[in-house]
C-alpha cells in the first residue's frame, strides 16, 4: 500500500466513524423523544466503545459524549437515578470540547452541567439553584457569541427555571418571555414548548386562566407535532390543573388520565406520581374516598421508590387529608 493509499484509507475510516456516530446519536435522540431512555442509553453505550479508535475525530467524541450526557441528565430527572454518572459525563464532554476548541460543544456541556445541578437540588434538595444558574449564564455567553438562537432560547429558559425555584417570579417571567421570543422568531418548536409551558404555570398562579390555558395547550400541541412524547405527561398534568382551576373537572380528569396512560406506557414514574395524585384529588371532590385513597397510596409508594423528597411530601400530604 502506498502512502497516498494509506492516507486515503485513514480518511475513509474516520469518515465512516463520523457517519456511524452521527447515526447512533440520531437514534438515541429519537428514542429520547419517544421516552425510551433505556434504549437510548444502550445505543450510546455501543457507540462509546468505538471512540477509543485513533481514527475517530475529536469532535465526534465530543458529539457522542454530549448526547450520552443529555440522556443521562434526563434520566436522572425522571427516574432520580445516576446523578454521578450524568455529571461526570457532562464534565468529560466539556473537557473534550475545550481540547477541541469547540465552543458550541463547550456551551452544550455547560448547559448539561447546569441541568444536572438543577435537578440535584430539585430531586434531592442538595446543592443550590445559584450554582446551576451560573452554568446556564456561562452557556448563554457562548450561545450569544455564536449567534446560536436555539441555544440562546434554551439558556434563557433554564435561567428562568432557577429564578422560578427561588420564587423570583418576575425575573423568571422575563427569561421565559425572552426565550419564547427567540424560539418563536427562529421556529425552535421544542424550546418554544418549554417556555410556553412555564409561562402557563406562572400566569395560572396569577389568576389569568384564559392565557394560561392558551399557553399550555399550545405547548402541548407543539410537543405532539414534533413527536416529543417524553414530557407529554407533564404537559397534560398542567393542562388538567388549569381546567380544574376553571372548575371544569371533566376536562381536567381527561388530561390527568392521558398523563397517567402515557407515563405508565413510558415507565416515567415522576409523571405517574403526579397524575395519580391529580386523579385522586378529583375523586376526593367526587367523594369517592376509597378510590382516592388507592391512588394516593400508589403515588406514595412510587414516590418512596423514586426517593424524590418533594414527591414524597406531596403524596404524604394527600394521604393526610383523608385522616
Amino acid at each position: 500500500m502506498t502512502m497516498t493509499q494509506s492516507t486515503n484509507s485513514s480518511h475513509s475510516i474516520s469518515d465512516h466513524f463520523t457517519s456511524v456516530i452521527y447515526s447512533l446519536c440520531e437514534i438515541a435522540e429519537l428514542y429520547y423523544y419517544l421516552g425510551k431512555l433505556d434504549e437510548a442509553v444502550g445505543v450510546l453505550k455501543t457507540g462509546l466503545q468505538l471512540i477509543a479508535a485513533k481514527e475517530v475525530h475529536l469532535r465526534d467524541r465530543v458529539k457522542i459524549t454530549l448526547q450520552y450526557g443529555k440522556i443521562l441528565v434526563a434520566h436522572y430527572f425522571l427516574m432520580n437515578q445516576g446523578f454521578d454518572l450524568a455529571l461526570a459525563t457532562a464534565l468529560e464532554a466539556k473537557q473534550l470540547a475545550e481540547t477541541a476548541h469547540y465552543e458550541k460543544g463547550i456551551a452544550d456541556a455547560l448547559s448539561l452541567i447546569g441541568q444536572a445541578h438543577y435537578y440535584k437540588k430539585l430531586n434531592a434538595d442538595e446543592g443550590d439553584y445559584e450554582e446551576a444558574f451560573t452554568y446556564f449564564q456561562q452557556a448563554l455567553t457562548y450561545r450569544e457569541k455564536l449567534h446560536d438562537t436555539r441555544g440562546i432560547s434554551e439558556a434563557l429558559f433554564h435561567s428562568g427555571l432557577t429564578y422560578e425555584q427561588r420564587e423570583l417570579v418576575e425575573k423568571a417571567q422575563e427569561c421565559y418571555t425572552e426565550a419564547l421570543q427567540f424560539a418563536d422568531l427562529y421556529n425552535h418548536k421544542l424550546e418554544k414548548s418549554y417556555a410556553l409551558r412555564h409561562l402557563a404555570g406562572l400566569v395560572m398562579n396569577k389568576g389569568d386562566l384564559d392565557a394560561a390555558l392558551n399557553y399550555a395547550l399550545t405547548s402541548l400541541a407543539l410537543r405532539e407535532e414534533i413527536g416529543f412524547r417524553v414530557y407529554l405527561p407533564h404537559s397534560h398534568i398542567l393542562v388538567g390543573d388549569i381546567y380544574l382551576k376553571r372548575e371544569d373537572s371533566e376536562s381536567a380528569l381527561i388530561n390527568y388520565q392521558n398523563a397517567q396512560a402515557l407515563a405508565e406506557e413510558m415507565g416515567i414514574k415522576n409523571a405517574l406520581i403526579f397524575s395519580l395524585l391529580a386523579i385522586g384529588n378529583i375523586q376526593l371532590m367526587q367523594e369517592d374516598t376509597a378510590q382516592a385513597r388507592e391512588n394516593f397510596q400508589h403515588a406514595h409508594t412510587l414516590a418512596q421508590e423514586l426517593g424524590v423528597s418533594y414527591a414524597i411530601t406531596e403524596a404524604t400530604n394527600r394521604l393526610n387529608t383523608l385522616k
